[in-house]
């Protein structure tokens, strides 16, 4: 194993191959097609086609200097292995010279990746590579260095593409942001500042929607909830696109409000399921509610976002990134691999530590969890593989709904109880027994529910490692 010493320049494009080859000087051209089958953040293992030839690489390390092995492959290796191929194909025509007697190319990308051109220096040792000064003649011609730019290493634009300049008002304008395939059709090249200014604007006029109708209808109270703990999760999970002081202040306000209506919530869904039962202590039990409506279903309280959602378009209509963080210009789609993977980490942590004497609130973290990978996986559905997308949306929307109803079951206790210490009722002893058929009834059902879950505990490990590897590779 050797080390390779490089540098890099974006030039801002091919003329200058045209006007070296004009001064007589002489390239050597190879057209060059290149796969990813492994890639984390400091090790890569790359399969090369050079014309008819063919190569495998690996390379470990990050900047200026890295090892480096490669060896020639047969071609039957060759299309065996790019079978666990990893992000794209990159295809670009490399153009060999010599500059001042150093190893030199320039490489031109192809139509996928904007026609990238980017000029290579090779290096026998670190300090005549930080010592070296380009010739006057390509000033003009080069945009910046990237030597130590992780977003222009071949192995991320594998895996995220090139980032571009993404006009953020022309997409808002010219697509319906209401509407449920509007994320579908975000670039898959675009920064974190400008993705998640754009999934902000969809949640915040989802926002403004409900807010706007009867919030005491049970249903537009649930998705006024719903998007306001999207907005919220979204400010949690991709940390350090915005100023974390404001991001901090706006999750804290909108903590606030939806945790204002969680009473209502939970007293809604504890009537839907009496209303289930076929027992007549259930329907005492409703009964002995309507006397409690003056207390548990008083008007919702005032949910006036306006403030918060004025303090949400300030950023969402920050253009010059006034408010941006340590993690704006970060590939979007990186963001949001990084937050998959560790929702999928966590949920397997905690479903492998669940065992017969874990306690409801327990059970009660992982459906917040599923919760969590649910909306991060519609938030992403476009960026990764569909198959696995869905599986994810899937997997999280069935255990969602059975750890939800535990989670219901075990507030249904609660208002048992608070029934149980009304002074109106606590003398009543119809009203104590019904609500004690009733809590038998619950404590049943959630014997058998935590009973299902830890029976089919390995199958969901198994399910959520298969997502977890699948995720794995785009933390390189």
């Amino acid at each position: 194993m050797s080390f390779e010493i490089e540098r890099k320049f974006l030039l801002t494009s091919d003329e200058i191959i045209k006007l070296l080859e004009q001064d007589g000087l002489d390239f050597i051209k190879k057209y060059i097609q290149q796969i990813y089958i492994k890639i984390t953040q400091d090790f890569e293992i790359r399969l090369r086609k050079i014309d008819n030839e063919h190569f495998l690489t690996k390379k470990s390390g990050i900047g200026l200097k890295r090892q480096e092995s490669e060896e020639v492959i047969i071609e039957d290796i060759y299309n065996a292995s790019k079978k666990g191929r990893v992000g794209s194909k990159i295809c670009k025509t490399r153009h060999i010279f010599r500059l001042q007697n150093l190893k030199a190319n320039i490489d031109v990308y192809d139509k996928k990746f904007k026609n990238l051109v980017v000029l290579e220096l090779e290096f026998d040792r670190e300090d005549e590579a930080k010592e070296f000064k380009l010739p006057d003649f390509f000033g003009s011609f080069i945009m910046k260095e990237i030597t130590n730019d992780e977003s222009f290493k071949n192995k991320n634009l594998a895996l995220y593409g090139l980032k571009e300049p993404f006009g953020f008002e022309e997409f808002i304008k010219k697509n319906d942001f209401t509407s449920d395939d509007f994320l579908s059709k975000l670039p898959k090249t675009i920064c974190a500042y400008d993705g998640l200014r754009v999934i902000l604007s969809n949640l915040v006029r989802r926002v403004e929607i409900y807010e706007s109708q009867d919030l005491q209808n049970e249903k537009n109270l649930h998705f006024f909830r719903i998007n306001l703990r999207k907005i919220c999760l979204l400010f949690n999970e991709l940390k350090g696109v915005f100023d974390d002081s404001i991001s901090k202040k706006i999750t804290s306000d909108i903590k606030n409000i939806y945790k204002s209506t969680n009473q209502k919530s939970d007293f809604d869904a504890f009537k839907k399921y009496l209303h289930s039962i076929d027992d007549i202590e259930a329907e005492h039990v409703l009964e002995l509610l309507k006397f409690c409506e003056d207390k548990k279903n008083e008007p919702t309280p005032n949910l006036n976002c306006e403030k918060t959602i004025q303090e949400i378009l300030v950023l969402i209509n920050d253009d010059d990134k006034f408010f941006q963080g340590s993690s704006a210009e970060l590939a979007f789609k990186k963001l949001g691999s990084s937050s998959l993977l560790k929702r999928f980490s966590k949920l397997r942590k905690k479903v492998n530590g669940l065992h017969e004497y874990s306690s409801l609130q327990d059970f009660h973290a992982i459906r917040l969890e599923f919760k969590k990978l649910r909306f991060m996986s519609e938030f992403f559905i476009g960026y990764f593989d569909k198959k696995s997308m869905k599986k994810s949306i899937k997997i999280s929307k069935k255990m969602q709904k059975l750890f939800g109803r535990l989670q219901d079951l075990d507030a249904g206790l609660e208002i048992l109880k608070s029934i149980e210490n009304d002074q109106r009722f606590c003398t009543d002893i119809l009203a104590i027994n019904a609500t004690q058929v009733v809590q038998e009834i619950i404590n049943d059902e959630i014997y058998g529910l935590k009973y299902k879950i830890l029976r089919d505990k390995k199958e969901l490990l198994s399910t959520l490692n298969v997502c977890l590897k699948e995720f794995k590779i785009y933390i390189g």
